[in-house]
């Protein structure tokens, strides 16, 4: 059992996807998703930065809105020039273009991207 998601966004374990936002993170500048709420830590998301959609996110249900999927896609196509790829781990840049790809979908249909 792991998490999926709807428009193709995302298909893998927990874990995984817990990596894949750390990764994110890293990549943003943020430094560790520990030190964040939600994540264990007490510093808050910067609300006007897209990827809080994401890094801010239940990682088993709920739904990233319509109207945040084109936003948060950018910012993800931004970040997949420069996330860095775990040798032992998953293709974090593939990973990040295909969940912009869902997002943008999602967009196009007028849906929101829903996690299950």
């Amino acid at each position: 059992m792991g998490l999926d998601t709807t428009h193709g966004c995302w298909d893998g374990s927990y874990s995984a996807f817990s990596r894949f936002r750390q990764a994110l993170a890293t990549a943003a500048g943020l430094g560790d998703l520990g030190e964040y709420d939600g994540h264990g830590g007490p510093c808050e998301f910067d609300a006007s930065d897209p990827l809080t959609t994401l890094l801010s996110h239940s990682d088993c249900d709920g739904e990233i809105a319509t109207a945040d999927c084109i936003p948060l896609a950018e910012r993800l196509e931004a970040l997949a020039q420069v996330i860095q790829n775990d040798p032992d781990d998953r293709d974090w840049r593939d990973l990040t273009l295909q969940f912009a790809t869902g997002l943008r979908s999602a967009a196009a249909a007028g849906e929101p991207v829903e996690f299950f």
